[in-house]
């Protein structure tokens, strides 16, 4: 499906590999670390990568979710939720073991999780996917709270980035704008859930051509046949 033509903003990379003398297709994943959609398709994304590999630029984007978001989780979300996460678990064979963090106290939050990615982008670039999945998994394989500063600092001491580090940049002024930027390139694709996959093709007659090749969950064959066909697409 072919999209307006937009400039293609910065974002963290899960990989390279540029073909050197050939322009290099870039698939722009839009993904959120508290999106249980998006923690079903992570197997999904490896066999995607494993497939293609540095026939494309993957470049991250933290959609942003429930950004900023300051109620407690009610009865009927925590039921939504929980039948949707049995659903995903049943399908995807992902497992789920976060439910306690569903507590009437709990506030979901994506603001803390998604900066801490757009940090890790900065302080460890490449290792922007890699912490994405980490606490990811934290959360809903083990119910960690990742809105919790604390436990996201402790999950980036594992890149190697210090928890003075970390802070000095999760608070700064420059990497709160940058996560309000990935959010807001969501936005001006019009993007509503995740994942979100559009192929940015740069090697035909039309140098900004975007293709989304995926919206929500789909089995890995799907996906891979449709990236494939949207690499081979007259641009």
């Amino acid at each position: 499906m072919p999209m307006s033509d937009a400039g293609m903003p910065e974002a963290g990379m899960a990989g390279t590999g540029a073909m050197e003398g050939s322009p290099q297709p870039r698939l722009l994943c839009f993904f959120d670390a508290m999106c249980s959609w998006c923690y079903g398709f992570a197997p999904v994304m490896d066999k995607i990568a494993s497939h293609f590999g540095n026939r494309m630029e993957y470049l991250i984007f933290t959609g942003g979710l429930r950004p900023f978001n300051r109620e407690t989780v009610s009865d009927e979300m925590r039921d939504y939720l929980l039948g949707t996460w049995k659903r995903i678990e049943e399908l995807t064979g992902q497992p789920f073991g976060g439910e306690l963090m569903l507590d009437q106290d709990f506030v979901y939050d994506t603001e803390p999780a998604s900066r801490a990615i757009v940090t890790m982008r900065h302080a460890q670039p490449g290792y922007d996917y890699s912490y994405y999945l980490t606490i990811q998994k934290a959360f809903y394989e083990r119910g960690e709270d990742i809105t919790r500063e604390d436990v996201l600092a402790g999950y980036a001491s594992v890149f190697g980035v210090t928890t003075d580090r970390f802070q000095e940049l999760f608070h700064s002024e420059a990497i709160k704008q940058a996560v309000l930027n990935d959010f807001g390139v969501a936005k001006q694709f019009g993007i509503q859930g995740f994942p979100t996959l559009i192929l940015h093709r740069t090697d035909g007659q039309n140098p900004n051509a975007l293709l989304m090749v995926g919206q929500g969950y789909a089995p890995e064959k799907e996906m891979i046949e449709r990236i494939e066909a949207g690499l081979a697409a007259e641009v």
